[in-house]
């Protein structure tokens, strides 16, 4: 499915998310996407190293995030300063709070002369990858935001992974299961949103679900939950929609990608004689297939047309030639009606084929 297409009926479906455990997600705001969750958060200590040779206090005072802070010696002769943010430690659905971040000072003859702090570590996993691939990440002190992680040591025995994950026919990069939960999410929610969008979508998703049956099985399963959720939700569907133009717009991007080409459409002066075929003989299927989406308003009313007014259409254009160069995206074209006014016509690449954006 096109990486546009896909982002904007991801938008449209905003705040589909897996219920997280605990309430870290909650409490940071986070918004993880339908196909991420947290595998596992537990704390490290973190060298800083900006109040060497200061005392506590001139430290404190020199840094914003550290001047309300409640300080007090800790084991060891270390000086702990704790902050706001809660701290975390689990792994799947067992996350739960242990206590505050910090910062913590070594002194020597009542200067720093070493100085951490205590942040949060989080490893977010893509839905059906292997445990091990989870990406780890850092929130830096008094700040919400997850950064690499840079010279941060685990404190204590870290969480167990969670386990019993899926296996599936071969093995899938993280990037390949993250791209087919969307698209199986996607395609499960355009399909159970009315009758006419499954008619319409349900061919491509099974030609794009037959390559890869496994592991398009094992999301539409494990996402069925927060689909529902998302489905329970009152949005009109049906044509002239917002869902339905966007389901519309992912169908246009996955039916690409899963048909064959059609080598009548692979420049754009041959579409346009595709098309002035297809309006000769009233054929309002064929006349919608030369645009970039078929079920956009002005080729959706084309398709409906009678025979015999698509002819006389087609007729009225008399002239056309390609008025750009060779763009490898975007070309244009300018056509001529017999009444002597012209227009600019925008065809648009899909793959190896060119069909006609705007008219």
């Amino acid at each position: 499915m096109n990486l546009r297409r896909r982002i904007a009926l991801l938008l449209l479906l905003c705040g589909a998310a897996p219920a997280q455990a605990a309430d870290f997600a909650a409490d940071r705001g986070y918004q993880m996407g339908f196909s991420t969750s947290f595998s596992r958060v537990y704390i490290g200590r973190m060298a800083t190293n900006r109040c060497l040779g200061l005392t506590v206090d001139d430290c404190k005072a020199t840094n914003l995030r550290l001047e309300q802070l409640a300080c007090k010696p800790h084991t060891s002769g270390i000086i702990q300063c704790l902050g706001k943010k809660k701290l975390y430690r689990g792994s799947g659905e067992s996350i739960v709070p242990i206590g505050l971040e910090s910062r913590e000072f070594r002194l020597r003859d009542g200067k720093v002369d070493a100085d951490w702090a205590v942040v949060q570590m989080v490893e977010t996993q893509v839905l059906g990858a292997a445990p091990e691939s989870a990406e780890l990440r850092c929130e830096p002190f008094g700040q919400t935001g997850l950064e690499p992680c840079k010279d941060v040591t685990p404190i204590g025995a870290l969480p167990l992974r969670p386990t019993g994950g899926p296996v599936f026919s071969r093995e899938y990069a993280p990037e390949e299961l993250g791209a087919i939960s969307s698209t199986v999410y996607i395609a499960q929610y355009c399909m159970q949103s009315s009758p006419e969008l499954r008619e319409l979508f349900a061919p491509a998703y099974q030609r794009w679900r037959a390559s890869r049956d496994d592991v398009a099985g094992f999301m539409e399963t494990a996402l069925s939950g927060t689909l529902a959720k998302k489905l329970a939700e009152p949005r009109p569907a049906g044509p002239g929609s917002e869902t339905y133009t966007q389901c519309t717009q992912a169908l246009v991007g996955l039916d690409s990608t899963t048909r064959k080409v059609d080598v009548r459409l692979t420049s754009p002066e041959a579409t346009w004689k595709v098309l002035m075929a297809a309006f000769a003989r009233g054929d309002g299927a064929a006349v919608a297939n030369c645009f970039s989406n078929p079920y956009d308003a002005i080729p959706a009313m084309l398709s409906k047309l009678g025979t015999s007014e698509l002819a006389a259409m087609g007729k009225t254009f008399v002239g056309f030639e390609m008025i750009d160069g060779d763009d490898e995206k975007f070309r244009r074209g300018l056509v001529t009606r017999d009444d002597g006014i012209s227009g600019e016509v925008l065809f648009v690449k899909q793959g190896k084929e060119w069909r006609i954006e705007q008219m």
